[in-house]
């Protein structure tokens, strides 16, 4: 595996994580990810928006702020979040289909990066709805 994973959230009934460790893990090597990864899986919050299902991490040489998990200079942490069980296999679909190569893309960039953007943290963001429409959305 390319990834450290922390999956000790327990979810709830009608809860399902969009995408098996097995097939993330695949899914990336296949589209030539190498780097190693730290993966968290979290119950998603009614508080937390919605449509989000992936967020990407990359903690700069320099991380300057507050992040959601330890800080690990020069690393990406994946959070996966849960999503509906009813709409677990079509997340899955806009996953592997869209979102999987958006991402693999970014990971395998960081590197080729000037150091000036590899000193700051920065993060990529996919959500389930822009995925429907065609095109994930990253920030």
């Amino acid at each position: 595996m390319l990834f450290e994973s922390d999956r000790s959230t327990r979810l709830g009934r009608g809860q399902s994580y969009p995408v098996k460790a097995q097939t993330l893990d695949a899914a990336l090597r296949e589209r030539g990810v190498d780097a190693a990864l730290r993966v968290k899986w979290l119950r998603r919050w009614e508080s937390l928006r919605p449509d989000l299902i992936l967020l990407a991490e990359y903690d700069g040489l320099e991380a300057r702020r507050a992040q959601s998990h330890v800080n690990r200079p020069g690393t990406v942490t994946l959070t996966i979040f849960s999503v509906p069980s009813k709409e677990r296999a079509e997340i899955e679909n806009v996953l592997l289909g869209q979102g999987l190569s958006r991402l693999a893309s970014w990971l395998t960039q960081i590197g080729d990066r000037p150091e000036t953007w590899r000193t700051e943290p920065h993060e990529l963001t996919i959500s389930v709805a822009e995925g429907r429409s065609g095109r994930p959305r990253s920030r």
